[in-house]
């Protein structure tokens, strides 16, 4: 296996897990690239292109490297956010796409094949972010409507492809608010 690090160095490398070391105290990386001009902050492999690896840091950039780029030059370079970046995270569903979280306030969701601007910000945070860890299950987003039109309806949208809403609705066997409070509260 391998392993990636990013160091306040500004340096990212890649270290091979199995390699048999002479001196174990002084294993040498595989590879070190740079391009961050200030403190890398986090790593992460992407999840679907064995040699693809993404990188962040304090100089609010993201690069996106590939190892069997002969250069060791990051192929993606974007000026990110407004304060440092903290956080990546590659989705395990769709290979295009992945987060970065800044201490600007805000997670961001991009696209690999076109990174000149976000697809989403997520602006709800007092302070900066710390984590992206993407689910690995498929989520539904469940919301009630409760007006005179759609009493005792349930719809689930499903974001699809982060942009794409699919939404269906559902009713309920019993849409009266005393059945739907009594659901709510833990009972039957």
């Amino acid at each position: 296996g391998r392993l990636l690090s990013g160091s306040d160095d500004s340096t990212v490398c890649v270290w091979d897990l199995e390699a048999s070391h002479e001196n174990k105290q002084a294993v040498e990386p595989l590879a070190t690239y740079k391009g961050h001009t200030s403190c890398v902050e986090d790593v992460a492999w992407h999840g679907v292109k064995p040699t693809v690896f993404g990188s962040v840091g304090d100089d609010k950039q993201i690069l996106i490297w590939d190892e069997n780029a002969p250069d060791k030059k990051p192929v993606q370079t974007v000026a990110a956010h407004t304060a440092e970046i903290n956080c990546i995270a590659f989705n395990p569903f769709n290979e295009n796409l992945l987060a970065t979280g800044s201490a600007d306030k805000t997670v961001a969701i991009w696209d690999m094949r076109n990174m000149a601007a976000k697809l989403h910000a997520f602006e709800q945070h007092e302070d900066e972010i710390i984590q992206v860890p993407l689910m690995r299950l498929k989520t539904a987003i469940l919301r009630w409507a409760d007006s005179a039109d759609s009493a005792g309806t349930m719809e689930c949208k499903i974001l699809d492809n982060l942009g794409v809403m699919q939404s269906g609705q559902k009713s309920l066997l019993n849409g009266s608010k005393q059945n739907r409070r009594r659901t709510d509260e833990g009972g039957s």
